[in-house]
């Protein structure tokens, strides 16, 4: 029986259990497995990446220390102007 005069589900079904695909379907090309080899784009990317990563987590925490720094640095200029708390 051919896969072609093939019309009826029933025929069908009779032919995927008892036939078989073999050239009826591409053979898949086989798998390579690379060794990965650096360049310099990709040294870039994963730097800006790693960068980005370590940036991202510890933002918040030295957004912290430069607003702490900013106030001291106020309060310092501040007292060596002179200046009373009514200005900058």
């Amino acid at each position: 029986m051919h896969f072609r005069n093939l019309t009826d589900e029933g025929e069908i079904l009779k032919f995927l259990q008892h036939g078989t695909l073999v050239g009826l379907l591409p053979v898949p090309h086989p798998i390579l497995i690379r060794k990965y080899q650096a360049n310099s784009g990709t040294t870039m990317w994963f730097r800006t990446y790693m960068w980005g990563i370590i940036y991202l987590r510890y933002a918040d925490i030295y957004l912290q220390d430069i607003f702490y720094v900013l106030a001291f640095y106020r309060l310092t200029r501040k007292k060596m102007l002179g200046l009373k708390d009514c200005c900058l």
